[in-house]
């Protein structure tokens, strides 16, 4: 029966080539009556999710014993038998904003009540109930995924410079520390996954964001230490330095576009004065 099969010519349902066997030599369309009962449906998906499926939990199981292997044989080409870089970040980004409003309720106001009272504390004067605040929490908080892609360009530019500047490591670039952050943020995420019910990051006394900046801290330590080769002495350095730097370098960013947005005003208005 099966060599009746293979040896009968067949018309692809897909892109119409004439070939005779069992899969398209074209587009690799099987030859198979499709009869959609949801146990065929739940076949086909898991036979198309199943290969997606296992290059994830390799990736993630690779990264955390060997993230430098990883790094190195990604960077270079060797990308087969893993998860891409960006598609790893953005479903673990997208799953932990799922659960994070499946499970916490984001209150902006109380959250930034409660961050103003630490920054008077340093004496700085935060506006009660700023708007712009309150809108930025709230974006962050369901858009997670978004904002973390916004940010990671400023972490893999710090870390770039850090260890091209401190450290003498020139051999990767901008663009190879990029792919490592989305990797190694992505990682952190997904294991942090079953915390989130518990931590709350409008509360700045909460334990949880301690334990999660060190716990971030201490992977970004071992992977520098596997990627790049060097000491645990300079690998904590180089990830406390890559995350200080990582803060000045947004900060003059969004200085940058305040200044920018008022020059823009200041223009159009002279220009409205004009006519």
């Amino acid at each position: 029966m099966q060599d009746a099969i293979i040896k009968e010519p067949h018309t692809c349902k897909n892109c119409d080539n004439q070939f005779e066997g069992i899969v398209c030599n074209i587009c690799g369309q099987k030859v198979k009556s499709f009869s959609n009962t949801p146990k065929d449906l739940l076949r086909e998906w898991w036979a198309a999710r199943k290969e997606d499926i296992y290059h994830f939990l390799f990736t993630t199981r690779e990264l955390l014993l060997r993230p430098g292997l990883v790094l190195e044989e990604y960077l270079d080409g060797k990308r087969k038998k893993y998860y891409n870089s960006t598609n790893y970040f953005l479903l673990i980004a997208s799953l932990v904003t799922f659960v994070t409003l499946q499970f916490r309720e984001v209150d902006a106001v109380k959250a930034l009540e409660k961050w103003n009272s630490i920054y008077e504390k340093m004496g700085i004067t935060m506006p009660d109930k700023n708007p712009a605040g309150l809108m930025t929490f709230e974006w962050i908080s369901t858009h997670y995924n978004v904002a973390m892609m916004i940010t990671l360009p400023f972490l893999a530019m710090a870390s770039f410079w850090v260890f091209k500047t401190f450290f003498r490591k020139r051999t990767y670039k901008f663009g190879d520390h990029f792919v490592m952050h989305l990797f190694i943020y992505g990682l952190i995420s997904f294991i942090l996954i079953p915390t989130l019910p518990f931590i709350d990051p409008g509360d700045p006394n909460s334990p949880g964001i301690l334990w999660t900046w060190v716990f971030l801290l201490i992977v970004y330590t071992w992977v520098y230490k596997s990627w790049l080769k060097i000491n645990w002495a300079k690998a904590i350095l180089g990830s406390i330095l890559s995350y200080f730097f990582y803060f000045v370098f947004f900060f003059l960013f969004i200085i940058g576009i305040v200044i920018v947005a008022i020059l823009l005003t200041i223009a159009v208005i002279f220009v409205i004065k004009l006519f």
